[in-house]
C-alpha cells in the first residue's frame, strides 16, 4: 500500500469518526442552546473553554513530540508512554489546582466556582487520553481510534441531552461528563495494553528531561495556537463591554460550534500527514512539498471558500435553523467568523510540517506576535463591541496568519514564494461568487439562492482550470470508501513510486545510509533518550 492511499486510508476513517462526532456535537449543542439559554449556554461555554485551556497546560505540548518519536520507532512505545503518562499525572494534578485557584481569585460568582470544580477533574483524564490518541495514531489504528472517539462523543451527548431536558442542570451535566471520560480512557488503555504495549506509569530522569526539552517548542507553539482561538472567549469574560459576559458567550459560542463542526476534513488531513511528514521531511522534501500543497488546494476549495461564502450569505438561515430566533444576534458573530475560520482552515495542512520538524523554535516569535496582537485586538475591540469586535480580531490574526504559511514553508521545505501566485487565482474566484451571491440573495428565495451560487462557484472552477486532474483524484480519493479498488491499482502505485507503508519505509530507511543520517541528524532527541 503505498503512502497515498495510506493517507487516505487514515483520513478516511478520522474524518468519519470526526463527522459522527461533529454531527452529535451540534445536535448536542442546538438542543443545550434552547434548553440553557445565552446566559446558560455562555456558563457552560466558559467553564468548559476554562478546562480545555487548563488541560492543554497539563498535556505539555508532549503529544506532536511522541508521535513522530512514535512513528520511526515503534518498539520504544512502552518506554515512552510510561514516561509521558507519568509527566502528565503530575502536571494535570497541578493544573487543576491552579485552575481552582484563578477562578476563586477573579470575580466569578460563586456557581462558577462550584462548576468549575466539577469539570476541572476531566483535566486528568484529557491528558490520559491524549497520551493513548498518540499512540494510536503513531501506530496508524486510525479505524480503532475512531470508533472509540465516536462512540464515546455519542454516549456523552445522548446523557447531556437527557440530563439537561430532564432539568438536572449543569452541575450533573458536568458529573456525567467526566464519568463517560473516564470509562473511556480505561477501555482505550486496556485495548493498547493488549494489542500495542504493556504500559505503567514510571518516571526516568533521562527519557524524562529530553522529553520535557523535547516538547518545549511544542507547547509553546501549540498553546499560542490554542490560545488564539480560546483567548476571545476567556477574555469576553473578563473585560466589561456593551453585553453581560455571559450573554456575550453565549451569542459568540454558537457560532464557533457551527464553523468547527465544519473543519472535519482539514483537521482529518492534518491529524494523519503528521506521522507520513514526520518521516519524510528530512529525507524527501519534493513529495512533503507536493503533498501539503495538494492538501491546502483541496481544503481551500472544498472547505474555506464553502464557509465563507455560506456564512456571509446565509448566517441568518444558518443560526435560525439550528438554535432559534433568539439567537439571531449569533448570526453577525457567523458572518465574521466564517472567513476566520476560512483562513483557519486553509492553514491547517502546513501545520503538520510544523509538527514535525526540530527547527520549531525558530517560529516562535511569529507565533507569539500572533497570539499578543489577538489580545491587543481584543482589550481595542471587546469594550467597544463585544463578541463582534472578539471575531473581527479573529479574522485579522488568521488572515496575517496565511500569509506566514509561506514563511513557514519556504525555511522548512525551500518551497518558493512564486507558488504564493497561484492563490491569487483562487481568491479571484471566491469575490467573483460572493459579487454574484450578494445580487442573487436579493432577487431569489434563500434555497433557492444557494443552488444558483453553488452552480455559479462551481462553473468558475471550471472556467479558471482551478484544480488540476490529478489534484480531482486526490479529492475523490479523500472522500472515497473503498480506497484502492483492486491490486491492478496498488501496482501501478508501486510502478509510480509512491513508497511504502510506514513499516515497509522504516525497513527501507534502515537499509539507506544517506537516510538514516537524515532522520539519524532530526531525531538527536531520541539518540539521547536511547542512550539514556
Amino acid at each position: 500500500m503505498g503512502i497515498a492511499r495510506t493517507i487516505t486510508r487514515n483520513a478516511f476513517y478520522i474524518a468519519l469518526s470526526q463527522v459522527t462526532q461533529k454531527l452529535v456535537h451540534v445536535v448536542f449543542v442546538a438542543v443545550a442552546a434552547r434548553l440553557l439559554g445565552a446566559q446558560g449556554y455562555g456558563e457552560f461555554l466558559l467553564v468548559s473553554t476554562m478546562v480545555l485551556v487548563t488541560t492543554t497546560f497539563a498535556n505539555f505540548g508532549i503529544r506532536p513530540l511522541i508521535v513522530r518519536m512514535m512513528s520511526r520507532e515503534k518498539e520504544r512505545t512502552e518506554e515512552l508512554l510510561s514516561n509521558v503518562l507519568a509527566v502528565r499525572i503530575v502536571l494535570a494534578i497541578g493544573a487543576y489546582g491552579i485552575l481552582l485557584a484563578f477562578v476563586h481569585l477573579v470575580s466569578y460568582s460563586a456557581e462558577m466556582r462550584v462548576l468549575t470544580t466539577i469539570a476541572g477533574t476531566a483535566i486528568l483524564f484529557h491528558a490520559i487520553r491524549d497520551s493513548l490518541e498518540a499512540v494510536l495514531i503513531a501506530h496508524e489504528r486510525m479505524k480503532l481510534l475512531g470508533v472509540i472517539s465516536a462512540l464515546a462523543a455519542f454516549i456523552a451527548t445522548v446523557i447531556g441531552i437527557a440530563i439537561l431536558w430532564l432539568g438536572f442542570g449543569l452541575r450533573w451535566l458536568f458529573v456525567t461528563n467526566v464519568a463517560v471520560e473516564a470509562f473511556f480512557v480505561a477501555v482505550m488503555a486496556g485495548l493498547i495494553w493488549r494489542r500495542i504495549a504493556r504500559f505503567s506509569p514510571r518516571f526516568e530522569p533521562v527519557v524524562v528531561k529530553a522529553l520535557i526539552i523535547g516538547c518545549l517548542p511544542f507547547l509553546l507553539a501549540f498553546l499560542l495556537g490554542f490560545m488564539d482561538t480560546k483567548v476571545d472567549i476567556l477574555m469576553l469574560s473578563l473585560l466589561k463591554g456593551p453585553l453581560d459576559a455571559d450573554l456575550a458567550i453565549g451569542y459568540y459560542g454558537p457560532a464557533h460550534t457551527i464553523l468547527l463542526a465544519v473543519m472535519l476534513l482539514p483537521r482529518s488531513l492534518n491529524q494523519v500527514l503528521i506521522p507520513v511528514v514526520s518521516r519524510k521531511i528530512y529525507v524527501e522534501q519534493a513529495v512533503v512539498r507536493d503533498v501539503v500543497e495538494k492538501a491546502t488546494k483541496v481544503v481551500i476549495l472544498t472547505v474555506s471558500f464553502p464557509v465563507i461564502l455560506l456564512t456571509t450569505l446565509f448566517s441568518q438561515e444558518i443560526v435560525g435553523i439550528l438554535f432559534g430566533p433568539q439567537y439571531s444576534p449569533t448570526a453577525d458573530a457567523l458572518a465574521i467568523l466564517g472567513w476566520a475560520y476560512g483562513f483557519y482552515a486553509l492553514n491547517l495542512p502546513s501545520h503538520s510540517v510544523l509538527g514535525s520538524t526540530k527547527e520549531m523554535r525558530y517560529f516562535l516569535p511569529v507565533l507569539g506576535g500572533s497570539f499578543l496582537l489577538n489580545v491587543a485586538l481584543n482589550f481595542l475591540l471587546i469594550p467597544r463591541y463585544s463578541y463582534l469586535g472578539a471575531a473581527m480580531g479573529s479574522v485579522i490574526v488568521l488572515a496575517l496568519g496565511f500569509f506566514c504559511r509561506f514563511y513557514f514553508l519556504n525555511r522548512i521545505l525551500d518551497m518558493r514564494l512564486s507558488a504564493s501566485r497561484a492563490y491569487v487565482k483562487l481568491f479571484l474566484i471566491l469575490f467573483l461568487t460572493l459579487a454574484v451571491g450578494y445580487v442573487v440573495r436579493r432577487h431569489l428565495p434563500w434555497v433557492v439562492a444557494a443552488v444558483v451560487i453553488a452552480l455559479v462557484y462551481g462553473a468558475l472552477l471550471y472556467a479558471f482550470r482551478a484544480v488540476a486532474p490529478e489534484e480531482w483524484r486526490f479529492v475523490v480519493g479523500l472522500v472515497s470508501t473503498k480506497l484502492g479498488h483492486g491490486a491492478a491499482r496498488e501496482a501501478t502505485a508501486r510502478r509510480e513510486g509512491d513508497g511504502g507503508t510506514g513499516a515497509e519505509f522504516a525497513a527501507t530507511a534502515a537499509e539507506s545510509r544517506v537516510e538514516r543520517e537524515a532522520v539519524a541528524s532530526a531525531g538527536a532527541l531520541e539518540d539521547r533518550c536511547r542512550r539514556g
